[in-house]
């Protein structure tokens, strides 16, 4: 175990081919009082010491680690970083790095951050690791404990204060450069177990800046859109998917990170078309321009006791499809239907309203599903919450009220 901070830097002395894997020599003062058999972190690659003279150490790297890292690439003259093993109650100072690289990538580009005397780096992120590197996360840089501090396409962000510029070399990478690049241990176990991992497809080319627009492409590449409601209106914060191009991964996440029922939600022209009924007894049903709490439905032929993301996806197909119709759904039903109201209506537009408009406005029929998002207490999340949900997994975040102007151009 490892802790981030480099005290020491190293200069490889030679580097020689050995059966399958190369050794190399580094004279480091961080190889003084090793001993054969000990782990010392170079360029953030737990390495064991082979043989030792002094502060000059060998160490061996075999194809695992060529292919993972960038050791590979060093010749004599290199400078690295050198980091030797924690003791045991030594304080870690930066995050626990593992020296487990989980890819090598180029530095993309290097700027200076506006207003300090910070230096930043943006590094390239392969998609396989996209939702596990999100802003304030850790990251291990050649072995350097860093904070990612911000996100764009696949690349990936880190700030280098003074201190690291002098104690590190990574203020001398040159974009091009290949850098060793390990992610929080944490956030890789989450990642390798399938109960907990709520992962959403990444962005496709670069993201608008304009909400909407944001909101509309994320739509048509099968993402999830962040709705925020402060108006007490209805839920404060919900996911809204559309069903066309929707990936049963993206459906299964969303289910989870909601811990909600799924609600589709339908303009009023699709639940004139399917004719689904309201129970014959509900208060909330309104006038007939009014919102309409629908009985729940099911794809017809399904069956009932089928409760899986897959057979509500078949459900979510059925309530878009233009040949439905009320010969199409049966009950008992494992979708929530709800009816908007009507533009004649004085009610206030929530997120069920926005959804519809939304998926209208990305020129998709007026069906959505819509998640109303909730804390694992069961209780409904505020809207101070939305920046922090999108930043993590990275979701396009927009306002209710423009959302419901989309179809409800009086809403003020």
């Amino acid at each position: 175990m490892f802790g981030g901070i480099i005290q020491h830097l190293g200069i490889v002395s030679s580097v020689t081919e050995v059966d399958g894997g190369l050794r190399l020599a580094i004279e480091s003062a961080a190889c003084l009082g090793a001993s054969v058999g000990d782990s010392i972190a170079i360029d953030g690659v737990c390495l064991t010491v082979t043989s030792l003279n002094g502060s000059l150490a060998s160490f061996d790297v075999w194809p695992e680690s060529l292919h993972r890292t960038s050791l590979g690439g060093k010749r004599p003259g290199d400078a690295v970083h050198c980091e030797p093993a924690l003791l045991h109650g030594a304080p870690i100072g930066g995050h626990p790095i593992e020296g487990h690289v989980d890819f090598a990538a180029p530095l993309i580009e290097r700027d200076a951050v506006p207003g300090s005397d910070q230096l930043r780096l943006w590094i390239s992120l392969p998609a396989a690791f996209d939702a596990l590197l999100p802003e304030r996360a850790y990251a291990a840089v050649n072995g350097v404990s860093l904070t990612v501090t911000g996100r764009r396409g696949h690349s990936f962000s880190v700030s280098l204060i003074p201190e690291t510029l002098r104690l590190t070399r990574l203020g001398e990478l040159q974009p091009g450069e290949t850098l060793n690049i390990e992610i929080d241990p944490a956030m890789r176990a989450t990642h390798a177990n399938p109960l907990l991992d709520l992962r959403f497809p990444p962005p496709v080319g670069a993201e608008p800046l304009d909400p909407l627009e944001a909101a509309r492409a994320a739509l048509h590449q099968g993402r999830p859109v962040l709705l925020v409601d402060d108006s007490l209106a209805g839920p404060a914060l919900s996911l809204v998917l559309l069903p066309q191009g929707l990936a049963l991964s993206t459906l299964t996440a969303a289910l989870a990170l909601s811990r909600s029922p799924a609600i589709c939600v339908l303009s009023p022209e699709i639940a004139e078309r399917l004719a689904i009924p309201a129970p014959s007894i509900n208060s909330l049903a309104g006038s007939e321009e009014g919102r309409r709490i629908l009985i729940p439905v099911r794809v017809k032929g399904s069956d009932p006791l089928d409760f899986s993301p897959r057979m509500l996806q078949l459900s979510l197909d059925m309530m878009v499809s233009p040949d439905s119709g009320i010969g199409s759904w049966a009950c008992p039903g494992n979708l929530q239907a709800i009816q908007i109201f009507s533009d004649e209506s004085d009610e206030t537009p929530a997120c069920w309203e926005a959804a519809v408009g939304l998926a209208e406005n990305a020129g998709f029929p007026g069906v959505a599903l819509c998640l109303p998002l909730h804390d694992a207490a069961g209780l409904a999340l505020s809207a101070a919450a939305a920046p922090e949900i999108a930043a993590r997994f990275r979701l396009p975040m927009l306002a209710v009220a423009p959302a419901a102007k989309l179809r409800f151009s009086s809403f003020n």
